[in-house]
């Protein structure tokens, strides 16, 4: 039979199978391995160590059955402070997964922990900043997470308006749980409120109420929109290139098809090369080919006036030789 209990009652159930939650992305189940001032720590069946923040824990639910079949689990070597925020500053470079589910849980590796907010790196939206405030969980996974270089952003500064003070106009994206999400250059940061510009809106999100701020939507965009320029400029030059190589190609076909034409005149009229050298090389073509059509007409005219003689002469000679036989 299941019960619930409320949390004074938490060191009682310390090494005890329990279901943190009873429902929903944050609820999970395993041994109740540490109770802290305002954490606990849940080892699941999973292998996975769950921290929860007090503060945010609701129900805890002991199941008496499953908690025969559980074996002992050795966790002597490992330290726990005594507050969730010295929890989380053990957990820098590690991989975890802040809050079970839903739309603000992420996966990264924990770049900083100050006192009022944590520094994720995650795989899609960059830098994530969220407020210690509204951390409900944070799992450490085991998989390997992407290195990152060192921020200058938030060195020497401990609280969440002043790093938000830092990302004034710069392109951030703003949760504030479920659908209240927003996305717009921050122009603005009072004590209580925030100020988000997107288009013709005017977006004020109270502080308070912010479960995370990514910090590097726009720079992807940038990026992406950066390397379609730069392949449009290619291509541009590609292009360009292929013109000029074709306008070479035709520049060399025109001087080659004029070289071809001032060869030819030389062959049929030598003299038509001095005209073709003052000339064009589209008249010295047209020149070249109108004086080998008259060369040709020409030679053959000496050629029917040569065999014609060559005739005469025949029949003369045809003619000497009879006269000398009939003598």
């Amino acid at each position: 039979m299941a019960e619930t209990v409320s949390l004074p009652y938490l060191e009682a159930l310390k090494g005890k199978f329990v279901r943190v939650y009873k429902g929903g992305p944050e609820s999970r189940e395993g041994r109740l391995v540490e109770v802290r001032s305002d954490y606990i720590v849940l080892h699941t069946e999973e292998n996975q160590l769950v921290y929860y923040a007090i503060e945010h824990l609701k129900i805890v639910v002991e199941n008496a059955k499953k908690a025969l079949d559980l074996c002992p689990i050795n966790d002597g070597e490992i330290v726990y402070p005594g507050t969730f925020l010295g929890a989380l500053e053990t957990l820098r470079d590690s991989c975890i997964q802040v809050n079970g589910g839903g739309p603000t849980s992420k996966v990264g590796r924990v770049v900083d922990v100050k006192e009022e907010f944590l520094v994720l790196s995650t795989e899609k939206e960059g830098l994530v900043l969220f407020p210690i405030s509204h951390i409900k969980s944070v799992t450490v996974v085991e998989f390997a997470c992407r290195e990152i270089p060192s921020q200058d952003l938030y060195d020497g500064i401990d609280s969440l308006n002043g790093i938000l003070s830092r990302l004034i106009h710069n392109w951030v994206s703003v949760s504030a749980g479920g659908p209240e999400r927003v996305e717009g250059i921050l122009i603005e940061v009072a004590e209580a409120y925030i100020v988000v510009v997107h288009n013709e809106e005017l977006f004020y999100v109270t502080t308070e109420h912010i479960q995370f701020i990514a910090l590097s939507v726009r720079i992807v965009e940038t990026c992406c929109e950066s390397s379609s320029s730069s392949s449009c400029e290619s291509s541009s030059s590609s292009s360009s290139c292929e013109s000029s190589s074709s306008s070479s190609s035709c520049e060399s076909s025109s001087s080659s098809s004029s070289c071809e034409s001032s060869s030819s005149s030389i062959v049929f009229e030598s003299s038509s090369s001095s005209s073709s050298d003052e000339s064009s090389s589209s008249s010295s073509s047209e020149e070249s080919s109108s004086s080998s059509s008259s060369n040709e007409s020409s030679g053959r005219g000496q050629r029917r006036v040569r065999s014609n003689a060559f005739k005469q002469i025949w029949l003369e000679n045809l003619i000497k030789a009879a006269n000398q036989n009939t003598k």
